[in-house]
């Protein structure tokens, strides 16, 4: 979980998908015959799947139940976050693969009640979009501000961020924020603004 242009996308972690020996096999093998993966007997779900940290399997890690725009939820360890500013922008290009367009932008408010700076280095923002939850592309612009790399005991911070969202698509929109490896991702649920 960090925070995506537009927000700080700073997660880092091994990639789940690495080859692993086979435990059968000789440690100097050159080839591993690759064996057939058991179907999976999850339901389907509407949420849409945050992109925090995948399990050993690389499936996405589940979210909260969703709580609405203008809610106050705790993150972790007495941290707070609540939405603020959620408003229809014209989306600015400016990082390598942006697209300018119709974007909402908004402000996360985290205050940190605890007796110890937090870190927010693994902090990860995405939004999703419309009746199939459609991943928004994450903008630089206007105004996206990231998070610092903590919040000091007793005190408040705030990060922007800014998402392609169409106009016609925004009657149902989700933000997640994955704050913690293995941890489920908060969600925030409603209307944006056209």
């Amino acid at each position: 979980m960090g925070v995506a242009a537009g927000s700080a996308s700073q997660t880092s972690a091994d990639s789940p998908h690495s080859a692993q020996p086979s435990s059968s096999a000789p440690a100097d093998a050159k080839t591993a015959t690759p064996e057939a993966s058991a179907p999976s007997t999850a339901a389907p779900s509407d949420k849409p799947a945050p992109t925090s940290e995948p399990g050993a399997a690389g499936a996405a890690l589940p979210q909260r139940e969703p709580v609405a725009l203008s809610s106050k939820t705790t993150v972790d360890k007495g941290v707070t976050v609540t939405m603020s500013k959620l408003e229809s922008v014209k989306g600015e290009a400016t990082g390598v693969g942006e697209v300018a367009g119709p974007a909402i932008r908004f402000t996360l408010d985290f205050a940190n009640g605890g007796d110890a700076a937090y870190a927010t280095q693994s902090i990860v923002v995405n939004t999703y979009y419309g009746a199939s939850n459609v991943p928004a592309s994450p903008l630089s612009g206007p105004g996206a501000k990231a998070l610092a790399g903590s919040i000091p005991a007793h005190s408040n911070a705030s990060a922007t961020y800014v998402f392609t969202v169409p106009e016609d698509q925004r009657g149902s929109v989700v933000i997640t924020v994955d704050y913690q490896a293995g941890a489920p991702a908060i969600a925030f649920q409603g209307a944006a603004p056209k």
